[in-house]
């Protein structure tokens, strides 16, 4: 079963359309990555400030291998929080590590942990790929190169 729907966001982004399985058609040839959720429906659901674990299945689609150990080169998952009106709630996140390299044309399921807000209501997890320094401090979120996101529905109640 496939669900969509369109999200507008306030900073001019324009619309985005959630599907369970996206992928990007074209980008910078290092930053291609391919995201889709692999939970179950309904969608994550938790009580306010549970915890979430959401299955992600990563396709490295670039030129390069991604590691979230090689120190020149660190990859990894990370994701906003959005609320129903488009504004983002969390963007400083936890980022979730890859257990192994992914070499190109490979890929690999991660969970991302998420504490849910405290707050109940409805939200989006973005969810990107994102290359940082060894602090963990974002360079670049892939798409910001033209690689696609993917938007889970978050129920907390």
């Amino acid at each position: 079963m496939r669900q969509s729907f369109c999200l507008s966001y306030l900073d001019g982004r324009g619309y985005f359309t959630f599907d369970l399985s996206v992928g990007p058609p074209k980008g910078y040839p290092a930053y291609l990555a391919e995201l889709e959720y692999k939970g179950s429906l309904p969608l994550a659901q938790s009580a306010a400030g549970g915890v979430i674990i959401i299955p992600v299945l990563v396709a490295n689609k670039s030129t390069k291998t991604w590691s979230s150990t090689d120190k020149d080169y660190l990859v990894s998952v990370g994701y906003r929080l959005i609320d129903q009106n488009g504004d983002v709630i969390s963007a400083d996140n936890p980022l979730t590590p890859f257990d192994t390299p992914i070499e190109p044309g490979k890929s690999e399921t991660v969970e991302i942990t998420l504490n849910a807000p405290l707050k109940g209501g409805d939200y989006y997890l973005e969810v990107d790929i994102v290359r940082s320094n060894s602090d963990s401090e974002a360079i670049t979120w892939f798409r910001r190169k033209g690689s696609k996101t993917i938007l889970i529905p978050i129920s907390v109640r």
